[in-house]
Parts: structure tokens; C-alpha cells; sequence
């Protein structure tokens, strides 16, 4: 019974491992720690990033509101910089 069930998961354990993870990556180039807005799925959430960090978010796509007030939609797979506040698309 034990092997049927090992059979039975790893195709479907395979499938998660060959999908594509997704996310919007953020570097603060500023130096001082910016702050953002995550919208996903209709639920806001306040992101810090500090001078030179990165992160990711936005598995699924979502709005972003930049310290400058820029509101930009992503899809989940840019990698974007803060300059002056703002978004930028990293070089």
C-alpha cells in the first residue's frame, strides 16, 4: 500500500517542481529604507525595504504603491528597482 501511494505522489510532486515560481523582485537603490504597498488578491500589506536589500512579492500579480505615489500593476515575473522613491526597471 505504502509504494502505491509513493507512486500516486510523485508525478504530482513532479508538476511542483516544474512549475514556474513567479514574483516581482524589488531592490531599494535609495539610501534610506522605503516602504510599499502590496496589493494581492484584494488584501493590502505594508513591505519596508531597507538601502541596497531586495525582496520578492506578487506571486500571482498585484498592485504596487512606490513611496513617490506611483501605483504600477505587475504580473508577478519583474525585477524592478526604487530610485528617487519611484519604480525603475532594473538594468
Amino acid at each position: 500500500m505504502r509504494s502505491l501511494k509513493t507512486a500516486l505522489c510523485l508525478p504530482v510532486f513532479a508538476l511542483f517542481l516544474a512549475t514556474p515560481a513567479f514574483s516581482v523582485t524589488i531592490t531599494n537603490q535609495d539610501g534610506e529604507p522605503r516602504q510599499i504597498t502590496v496589493t494581492e488578491n484584494g488584501a493590502r500589506s505594508e513591505r519596508s525595504i531597507a538601502p541596497s536589500a531586495s525582496i520578492q512579492v506578487c506571486e500571482q500579480g498585484c498592485f504596487i504603491t512606490f513611496p513617490d505615489g506611483t501605483l504600477t500593476a505587475y504580473q508577478g515575473n519583474e525585477t524592478i528597482v526604487i530610485r528617487n522613491g519611484g519604480p525603475a526597471l532594473a538594468n
